[in-house]
C-alpha cells in the first residue's frame, strides 16, 4: 500500500515537471507553441470560456512589447487598445526582469497559469517564465515613399492581422532612396510592395499613443526578401521616372502658357 502511495507521488511530481512547474529554459522553448497576442486577445473577446480553456496550462513562445517592469513580474501587451486593462501579467527571474525596459519588444517563453475577465478587461497571468531576447522575426509588407513637396520620407514594414489590424514598423533610419519604386533598407535593395522577414530590435515610436501600432526599428540583424531586386529593374524605373518627370514639366510649362 505504501508502495502504491510513493509510486502515486512520484507520479504526480513528474506530471507537474512535464507541466511547466520545474522546467528549463531549453525544455520550455522545446515544448512550447508560437503565440500572437492579439490572436488571444481576440479569442477572449470572442468566447472566453473556450479560450480559457484553450490556452490554460500550455505554453507558449510570445513576441510582445513591455509595458511596465514591476517589483516582481513585467506587464506586457495584450492588445494595441488598452494597455492599461488587458496585459500579461509575465513573471520572471530577477536576472530576467532586470534586462526589460519599458517600450521594448521582446521575446519570451512561459506557461499560462491562469486568466481573468473582469468586465472585458483580460488579464492572463504568466507564473513561470523565461526571457529569451529582444529580436524579433517580422514579415511584412514594405510601404515606402519618397518625399515630393507635400509629403516627407517614411518607410514602413507593414502587419496585417486578421487583414484589418496593422502593426507599422518604422525602417527609416535603415531606407535609402534610389528611385520611385525601389529603395536600399539595411544594405538589400527592395521593390516597394514586397514582402520581407526581417530580425530586428524595435521600440515602441516616440509620442505612440493607445490607439496606434507604431514600433520604431532600432536595429537589423538580417533580412530576407521575397523578390530579388537587379540593376537592370532600378535602371529601367529610374528611365521611367525620368519621362514621367519630362512630361509633368511640359504639362506644366503648357498650363502656365494659356
Amino acid at each position: 500500500m505504501k508502495k502504491k502511495i510513493l509510486l502515486t507521488i512520484l507520479c504526480g511530481v513528474c506530471l507537474i515537471g512535464l507541466t511547466g512547474c520545474g522546467m528549463s529554459k531549453e525544455e520550455m522553448i522545446k515544448e512550447s507553441k508560437s503565440l500572437n497576442g492579439k490572436q488571444l486577445y481576440k479569442d477572449l473577446t470572442s468566447n472566453f470560456k473556450s479560450a480559457k480553456e484553450k490556452y490554460e496550462g500550455n505554453i507558449y513562445k510570445i513576441s510582445a512589447g513591455v509595458i511596465s517592469v514591476e517589483e516582481k513580474f513585467a506587464k506586457i501587451e495584450l492588445s494595441d487598445i488598452d494597455f492599461d486593462k488587458d496585459y500579461l501579467e509575465v513573471h520572471f527571474n530577477s536576472d530576467d526582469l532586470n534586462k526589460l525596459k519599458k517600450g521594448q519588444k521582446i521575446t519570451f517563453v512561459g506557461k499560462i497559469s491562469n486568466i481573468t475577465n473582469s468586465n472585458n478587461n483580460f488579464n492572463v497571468k504568466i507564473k513561470k517564465a523565461y526571457y529569451i531576447d529582444d529580436i524579433i522575426e517580422i514579415t511584412g509588407q514594405v510601404n515606402y515613399h519618397k518625399a515630393d513637396s507635400l509629403m516627407i520620407d517614411y518607410c514602413y514594414l507593414d502587419v496585417y492581422f486578421d487583414d484589418k489590424e496593422k502593426t507599422k514598423y518604422d525602417l527609416g533610419n535603415f531606407t535609402k532612396y534610389i528611385s520611385t519604386n525601389f529603395a536600399e533598407i539595411s544594405g538589400k535593395k527592395i521593390k516597394n510592395g514586397d514582402t520581407i522577414t526581417i530580425k530586428a530590435k524595435v521600440e515602441e515610436k516616440d509620442n505612440n499613443t493607445a490607439y496606434d501600432d507604431i514600433w520604431t526599428v532600432t536595429e537589423i540583424k538580417d533580412i530576407k526578401a521575397t523578390t530579388s531586386v537587379t540593376d537592370d529593374d532600378i535602371e529601367n524605373d529610374k528611365n521611367r521616372q525620368d519621362v514621367k518627370e519630362y512630361y509633368d514639366t511640359l504639362r506644366e510649362a503648357a498650363k502656365n502658357m494659356r
